[in-house]
């Protein structure tokens, strides 16, 4: 029986493929470059078999002045995979470099009962990468974010937005390159943008505020009676381009590209 592939993700003009053996015991990366046919297998560190993995690929040079991205092919790359201990579901993260061929350390969080949504793509901002991760409390699931810093090496769990009010949400780049959120709402067909404030307010708590509410509805010219035909799987958001700041979003029969991020 052969392998099943899936994407885990795409960036700076390459993809990266995780296959898995039908027992799930056998499991290798794929780094391709679509553009030149090239393409590098990986072994994953042991302590990522087995368990369910994110992962994304990155051009080595990051934000250097003067360089390019997508016209990259060559450059050296990087990989990041994120999975969750199989005893306590601790987050764990590591780092391939193809200067060295070698795997880092493996960076490691202590809070427990976690788990990694494998089913969305990362979000680069400046020297991080975001992933959606999910929260096991004593009382519901919550949606939370695990962030990888490549300068600082280090991994942090930062607080979801409260569950109520929206049914979809993507992890974006908002101004002067901080970490922001689009969510979006149904039936009411309501975007918004918050931005997540690292040092806090008044009382120095660091929290989520909302900076932008964009009705969808009067974007496409509807009446208040009508209703913007959203997908009904709640799979709407289809897609955020990290370079423009673009969503898009699933409205039936049409792929549309709705707004672009500023703020």
């Amino acid at each position: 029986m052969g392998f099943a592939t899936s994407l885990l993700g795409c960036r700076h003009g390459r993809v990266l493929l995780l296959a898995t053996s039908p027992d799930k015991v056998l499991t290798s990366l794929f780094v391709c470059d679509l553009v030149t046919d090239g393409h590098i297998q990986l072994v994953i560190p042991v302590e990522f078999t087995g368990v369910s993995i994110n992962g994304t690929v990155l051009c080595a040079a990051g934000n250097e002045e003067g360089h390019v991205h997508g016209a990259c092919h060559w450059s050296p790359f990087k990989v990041v995979l994120v999975a969750v201990s199989r005893n306590g579901g601790r987050p764990m993260a590591c780092a391939y470099s193809s200067e060295t061929g070698l795997w880092g350390n493996i960076i490691r969080h202590d809070r427990p009962g976690m788990f990694i949504d494998s089913d969305h793509s990362s979000t680069l901002i400046a020297h991080a990468i975001y992933w959606k991760i999910m929260s096991f409390g004593t009382e519901e699931v919550e949606e939370d974010m695990l962030e990888f810093d490549f300068d600082r090496q280090t991994l942090t769990v930062i607080k979801g937005l409260p569950g109520e009010g929206f049914d979809q949400s993507r992890i974006i780049r908002v101004l002067d390159d901080h970490m922001g959120i689009a969510t979006l709402s149904y039936p009411t067909s309501h975007l918004r943008v918050w931005h997540w404030n690292a040092n806090g307010g008044r009382d120095g708590v660091a929290t989520w505020v909302l900076a932008k509410t964009v009705d969808l509805q009067s974007i496409f010219g509807l009446q208040e009676h009508e209703t913007l035909p959203l997908s009904p799987r709640r799979d709407s958001i289809l897609g955020y381009d990290e370079d423009d700041g673009v969503i898009f979003i699933h409205v039936q029969p049409l792929l549309l590209e709705v707004m672009e991020i500023k703020g």
